[in-house]
C-alpha cells in the first residue's frame, strides 16, 4: 500500500520524493511480479529529488533530480496599454500599440492575429523589449 507522505517503504522497496518546499504524495502500485509502478504529481515548480532503493541500497541512476516547471499558458500573460480602456479611440493611420507581458507564462511562442470587423487579416508587428515583454 502507498503512504501519502512522500515516502513509500516496504522491506524491499523504498521510494522518497523530496523538494525544498513540499514533499509530494507518492503512490506505488505493486504489480505482484517484482515490478512496481511509481506515481507522484508535484505541486510546486522547483527541483525534486527522487530516491529509489531496493533493500535499502540505491538502485542504478538513483537518486535523480527532476526540474519541475510550471506549464506555460495564455492565462499567465498580461496585456496593457491605453487602447485597452473601454471606449478608447484610434484615428485612421495611427498605430494601435499595447504590451503583452509573457514573463510568468513560461516558454512558448506568442502569436498576434489582427483582423478587421469583416474578418480580413491585417498586418501585425511585434517587438521584443526583453524580459518577456512584447510590444
Amino acid at each position: 500500500d502507498a503512504l501519502k507522505t512522500g515516502l513509500y517503504s516496504t522491506e524491499q522497496l523504498q521510494v522518497r520524493v523530496r523538494s525544498d518546499t513540499s514533499q509530494p504524495d507518492v503512490t506505488v502500485d505493486d504489480k505482484g511480479n517484482g515490478q512496481y509502478a511509481v506515481t507522484y504529481t508535484p505541486s510546486t515548480a522547483e527541483n525534486h529529488e527522487v530516491d529509489v532503493r531496493f533493500e535499502n541500497e540505491p538502485i542504478v541512476s538513483s537518486p535523480f533530480k527532476i526540474d519541475v516547471q510550471k506549464k506555460s499558458g495564455a492565462s499567465d500573460c498580461v496585456m496593457s496599454g491605453d487602447c485597452l480602456a473601454h471606449g478608447s479611440q484610434l484615428f485612421l493611420g495611427d498605430p494601435l500599440e499595447f504590451e503583452v507581458d509573457t514573463s510568468k507564462a513560461g516558454e512558448g511562442p506568442l502569436t498576434v492575429l489582427a483582423t478587421s470587423p469583416n474578418g480580413q487579416s491585417m498586418p501585425a508587428f511585434m517587438s521584443d523589449k526583453g524580459e518577456g515583454v512584447i510590444t
